[in-house]
Parts: structure tokens; C-alpha cells; sequence
């Protein structure tokens, strides 16, 4: 093993915290994690850590099912300039929104189980909310509106959405593209709409 300089370790050390998982991301992504063989880190890396002032963030997965109940209604089109559902909830795509998470949707690997959670955060929010009608747009956004439940679908039905960020939408865990959106509705205890 090649080492690049006198003094190298590992300290071995994990950092974690109540917030980390909408934190890890504020000081920005960086290329100096090394894997066990102090090469540049790659996503299919299993183990890496980061050198110096640096972190190599690992997330906790789970096959749990989301606590708060939902179904999925469909695909519809939903044109950016007028939108039946028009409150940003969630954003994992652009770090400088307001609603961003610090999770950035084009970095996973595994699409269906990070789809899986931003729609069960969606859930979380639009709940506390009071509304039950969301949609998840362009692969990273989660929209809602008080009037959403009799809007969603003011557009018309779209064939624009997809599951596994890239095959057509043949399943329950589904995104919209730019101009749809895949609507969920929470259910009730009874688990009816």
C-alpha cells in the first residue's frame, strides 16, 4: 500500500447528529475520501472515509414502510407556468431553495428505495399541513396545495412519468418528469382515500 505521506491513519470516528441527515451536505461535495486502498472514492466504493477536514457520509436504509399511510393516484401533466399543485414542500434538487433537504436526488444509486423515502417525507409534511394530496415532480419534488385534492388533475392525465428515473411508470413508486406530476393521497386509518 502506497501511502502519501509519513503520518496516515483512519481515526475511525463516526459523527452523526439529530439533524445530519438535512446537514451533511452544507460545506459543499469534495473528492478527498479515500476507499481502503486510499484511492479516490467512487459511488461503488462499500467502505470509504474522508481525509483530513472531510467526511465520507453513509445513510442508515431500511425496508421499513413509510408510518404514514398513502396511495398512488396517477400521472398527470403539470405545466411549470400554471400549476394545480403549487406549493413547493420538498426540494432534493436545488440547494439554494428554501425547501431544500440537503439529500440531492441525482446522487443515489438505488432509485426506488430513495423515491420511497422522499415520498414518505412528503407524506410527513403535507400531513402536518392538514392536506392530503401531493405529488412528486421531476424526480426530486414534492408539491401540495390546500386545493389539491380537487386540482390535481385539472391538466389532464399524462404518460410522462417514470419509475427507476428512467423506465415508464408500471408500479406504485413512481416520479414525475418536468412538465408531470405523480400524485399520492394519504389514507386514512381505515386505509380508504
Amino acid at each position: 500500500m502506497k501511502l502519501h505521506s509519513k503520518y496516515n491513519s483512519i481515526p475511525g470516528e463516526c459523527w452523526s447528529g439529530k439533524e445530519g441527515d438535512v446537514t451533511y451536505y452544507r460545506d459543499g461535495k469534495t473528492s478527498t475520501c479515500v476507499n481502503k486502498c486510499y484511492e479516490q472514492c467512487h459511488n461503488y466504493d462499500p467502505f470509504c472515509t474522508g481525509m483530513g477536514f472531510t467526511n465520507f457520509v453513509y445513510r442508515v436504509t431500511t425496508t421499513d414502510v413509510c408510518e404514514i399511510p398513502y396511495q398512488a393516484v396517477g400521472c398527470y401533466s403539470e405545466p411549470p407556468a400554471e400549476r394545480a399543485l403549487n406549493e413547493l414542500i420538498l426540494d432534493d434538487i436545488n440547494p439554494i431553495s428554501s425547501e431544500f433537504m440537503g439529500i440531492i436526488s441525482t446522487e443515489f444509486t438505488d432509485w426506488e428505495e430513495y423515491m420511497k423515502g422522499l415520498i414518505c417525507r412528503c407524506a410527513r409534511k403535507i400531513k402536518e399541513k392538514g392536506y392530503v394530496t401531493f405529488a412528486i415532480n421531476n424526480g426530486g419534488k414534492c408539491y401540495s396545495s390546500a386545493s389539491a385534492d380537487t386540482m390535481y388533475d385539472m391538466h389532464g392525465p399524462s404518460e410522462e412519468c417514470y419509475h427507476n428515473a428512467k423506465t415508464p411508470c408500471s408500479s406504485s413508486t413512481c416520479s414525475g418528469g418536468q412538465n408531470t406530476n405523480y400524485v399520492y393521497k394519504l389514507q386514512d386509518e381505515n386505509n380508504t382515500v
